[in-house]
C-alpha cells in the first residue's frame, strides 16, 4: 500500500486535476500515507533561486485551506523549464513517492494519449501511477 503519493497539481488549470485531488485524499486517508502536493510552476521571470518564495505561498494556501488534519501533506513547488513530465518524475523520486496521482483532460479528436503529459509520466516514471479522469 502507498506510503508517499505524489499529486501533482497547477493551480492556475483546476480543470485538468480536479479529481485526481480528491481520489489522492482517498488514498492517503485509507492507508495513512502522506501526501505531497507538487506544483510545477512556469518560468517565472524572476531569477529561479526566488521561484519557491514566488509559488509556495500559494500551494501552502491552497494545501491549508483544501485538506482536512486527519491526513499529512506536504507541499513542493518546482520550476518547469519546458518539461513538467521530467519535473514530475524528479519529484516523485526526491520525495520517495510510491505512487503518483494525477489528472489528465479527455483527448480531442486531433489529439493522441500519448502526448499527454500524464502518460508520459507513467511511462516515465519510477513508480505506480494512477490517472483519474
Amino acid at each position: 500500500m502507498p506510503q508517499k503519493i505524489l499529486l501533482p497539481i497547477d493551480l492556475t488549470s483546476p480543470e485538468a486535476w480536479r479529481h485526481a485531488i480528491d481520489a489522492a485524499e482517498d488514498l492517503a486517508r485509507r492507508y495513512g500515507a502522506t501526501l505531497a502536493v507538487l506544483w510545477v510552476a512556469p518560468p517565472a521571470a524572476a531569477d529561479p533561486a526566488t521561484l519557491p518564495e514566488t509559488y509556495l505561498p500559494a500551494l501552502h494556501d491552497f494545501v491549508a485551506g483544501r485538506f482536512a488534519d486527519d491526513i499529512t501533506v506536504e507541499a513542493h513547488v518546482r520550476a518547469d523549464w519546458g518539461d513538467p513530465v521530467r519535473e514530475i518524475c524528479h519529484a516523485a523520486a526526491e520525495v520517495g513517492a510510491d505512487l503518483i496521482v494525477m489528472g489528465t483532460h479527455m483527448p480531442q479528436a486531433d489529439e493522441s494519449l500519448d502526448h499527454s503529459n500524464a502518460a508520459q509520466v507513467a511511462l516515465q516514471a519510477g513508480c505506480s501511477v494512477w490517472v483519474v479522469r
